[in-house]
């Protein structure tokens, strides 16, 4: 079951992930407006309104989720793309291989970065790119 969420989440379409946040969190609350109804014996108008307020709160809930679930892909990708880029880096053996791997993969992996992790590691693989320029021919 763990391995069909994460699935789920690592390959859906960002809009059926939006459709089931969403309902799983309407459903959530449905339960919770029940079991409130059944505790309170409140009136039916309360009932309609905590029905809208629960289904708001689930695409909220949906947004977040599929927001969160965005970056999260996003950030995959950055790693993989700095890790394929490490290996260029460490094949290179001349001056004209490190700039071509500095203009092609090293800029397309800075339009990627988006936080202060992928920003250390943009410094670092820079400072490798960098200190094995000085030293190859």
């Amino acid at each position: 079951m763990k391995q069909t969420i994460k699935l789920f989440l690592d390959e859906a379409p960002l809009w059926l992930v939006f459709i089931a946040m969403s309902f799983a969190f309407t459903i959530i609350c449905l339960l919770t407006v029940v079991s409130i109804n059944l505790i309170l014996s409140s009136e039916q108008l309360l009932d309609f309104v905590l029905f809208k307020l629960s289904v708001f709160s689930s695409m909220l809930v949906g947004m977040f989720a599929t927001l969160f679930t965005s970056i999260v892909r996003e950030s995959q990708v950055f790693w993989e793309e700095a890790a394929i880029l490490e290996c260029k880096i460490d094949d290179a053996d001349d001056k004209d291989s490190l700039l071509q791997i500095y203009t092609d993969d090293f800029e397309h992996l800075k339009h990627l970065s988006c936080g202060s992790l992928h920003n250390e590691e943009l410094k670092r693989l820079y400072t490798i790119i960098k200190t094995k320029y000085k030293f190859v021919k």
